[in-house]
């Protein structure tokens, strides 16, 4: 649930608003109670309440292209962590990263939708390895199996044996 600065400076960040400007607006946001901040084990999140995410829902529906761009970013950024995650250099480095990546998993079921969505199904694949060892055996992973199980473009690819083993 909600987001860590990583992720709202990688998903917010266009030529509108650059990197360097998002903690600052995300403190402004704070500030005006349209966002709050929880502080983890794993460092801060934040997180919008309700109506301020159905308002703001609204907005980028109205731009069509800046709602494919947004979600691109959001894919691409949660699709590269959990490369991140499953190239790991240590138990140390795997189990901080593991422990930044489960608040996540409805960001990482979102990217990986979008991923299939665009038919991108080679980076939503890279996805899934991860995915299984750090979430395991869990209701929406047997989802994400079956959804690649069923793209044409996966048959016959470790990916496919690994998703029907687990499926």
């Amino acid at each position: 649930d909600g987001w860590t600065l990583d992720a709202a400076e990688a998903v917010a960040t266009d030529d509108r608003l650059p990197v360097n400007s998002v903690f600052d607006a995300l403190d402004r946001l704070v500030d005006h109670s349209l966002v709050q901040v929880e502080d983890t084990h794993g460092g801060s999140r934040f997180r919008m309440l309700e109506t301020v995410t159905q308002f703001a829902r609204r907005l980028v529906a109205v731009d069509l292209d800046d709602q494919r761009a947004v979600r691109d970013r959001h894919a691409r950024f949660f699709q590269s962590e959990l490369v991140l995650f499953d190239a790991g250099g240590g138990p140390t480095t795997l189990t901080a990263l593991g422990d930044r990546l489960v608040p996540d998993e409805e960001n990482i079921r979102a990217a990986f939708d979008h991923l299939l969505t665009i038919d991108d199904t080679a980076a939503a694949s890279a996805m899934l390895l991860p995915y299984l060892g750090l979430f395991e055996r869990h209701l929406s992973m047997m989802r994400m199996c079956t959804a690649l199980i069923d793209r044409p473009d996966v048959a016959g690819t470790r990916v496919e044996d690994r998703a029907i083993k687990v499926a």
